[in-house]
């Protein structure tokens, strides 16, 4: 019994383990997206900064990647500027793979230490 039970806990950590995972890499992607956005809407510096990270904090709570886009798109459409869904679509694709990539850099250095 106590073997089934530390596998039991072994997959418990593991699911968590890429829970966060997924958490962190879709936080990053909607930070790298939202920075992007920032630039075309002529964001610099602090403001720019500021803008990524609210939007990656308030777009984690709804996790669609429908919701991402609309939310970038109406911040991009009231300040008049026009971008097709698809170059969204696109951009969320590929901070996808930097921010996927970008995590399992970190955590690969973390396991060296």
């Amino acid at each position: 019994m106590p073997l089934f039970k530390d596998r039991e806990r072994a997959e418990e950590a593991h699911y968590a383990k890429r829970q966060e995972q997924t958490f962190r890499v879709k936080a990053r992607r909607n930070k790298l997206l939202a920075a992007w956005a920032a630039e075309k809407m002529g964001k610099t510096g602090v403001v720019a900064r500021q803008y990524a990270s609210g939007f990656a904090i308030r777009q984690i709570t709804d996790g669609t990647d429908d919701a991402v886009i609309a939310r970038i798109s109406a911040d991009l459409s009231g300040e008049g500027i026009f971008v097709p869904e698809a170059e969204i679509r696109d951009r969320l694709g590929q901070f996808a793979g930097s921010a996927a990539t970008a995590y399992k850099t970190v955590a690969t250095r973390a396991r060296k230490r």
